[in-house]
């Protein structure tokens, strides 16, 4: 219970600056919770997140990841965390002109198998071409480069793309293409674990319960047939759930 009263109470930029510092401090970083903060937050979240971690710890966060993490893994998290992706555009842009810039992208991801380039050259070009664009902007591209490769964007990842950075560009597809499907699955994989992932479960709800957490139970209850709801509350031995389950009805 004293996990989910915390998270209700800290601000959103403290919560994600506590829970990002936990996910480095150990020997090993926790790399999925690294993913799922900082590849699903804007980039003003990202910036007051940076400066609520400065703030907690007296350290730079881009300077503590930088230290616990390497190699196209690193390279990714780190010009995602900067704060510089380019945001979705609002509705008045050109959709010719997404589409011309997806088919140019498209080809560029489509090199490495062409040209039969090793899988650390593949992993690279993938970093380089996710890092910055859009979401938006990036479901054109994957449109474009899944009419060439015949295989979804997902598949060519996991058959071709290192194991080290294959984690987070999975995780940004499904983030671009579906980003409510993307929380739900997370929400449903931590309902499966044999030892409930408490934290991740309590973060997971509390952080998208102001944002867009109707539409997550929307996806998760398309996904698996059963209401969020239903599923978090089924098992009474764990008392925070009620107040999870509170969140979810509001």
């Amino acid at each position: 219970m004293e996990n989910v009263i915390t998270a209700l109470f800290l601000l959103p930029d403290v919560y994600d600056a506590v829970a990002l510092h936990e996910a480095l401090e150990g020997e090993l970083a926790d790399e999925a919770t690294l993913v799922e903060i900082v590849c699903t937050r804007s980039n003003a979240e990202l910036l007051a997140l940076r400066d609520a971690y400065t703030t907690l710890y007296q350290r730079d966060l881009v300077s503590d990841f930088h230290c616990k993490s390497d190699g196209d893994f690193r390279r990714l998290l780190m010009s995602i965390i900067l704060g510089i992706r380019d945001e979705d555009p609002d509705e008045t842009i050109d959709p010719i002109q997404l589409r011309d810039q997806a088919r140019m992208e498209a080809q560029l991801l489509f090199e490495p198998i062409s040209e039969k380039l090793s899988a650390v050259q593949f992993s690279s070009t993938f970093v380089l071409m996710f890092s910055n664009p859009s979401h938006l902007q990036l479901r054109y591209t994957f449109r474009e480069f899944e009419k060439i490769v015949k295989m979804e964007t997902e598949k060519v990842i996991s058959r071709f793309v290192t194991s080290n950075v294959a984690y987070p560009l999975l995780a940004l597809v499904r983030i671009a293409k579906n980003k409510n499907a993307y929380f739900a699955d997370l929400l449903f994989q931590a309902l499966q674990n044999s030892a409930v992932d408490e934290k991740r479960l309590i973060r997971l709800i509390v952080s998208r319960s102001e944002k867009d957490l109707g539409n997550i139970k929307t996806e998760f209850q398309n996904a698996y047939r059963i209401s969020m709801d239903t599923a978090i509350s089924g098992d009474n031995s764990y008392s925070y759930r009620s107040v999870l389950s509170a969140l979810i009805r509001d």
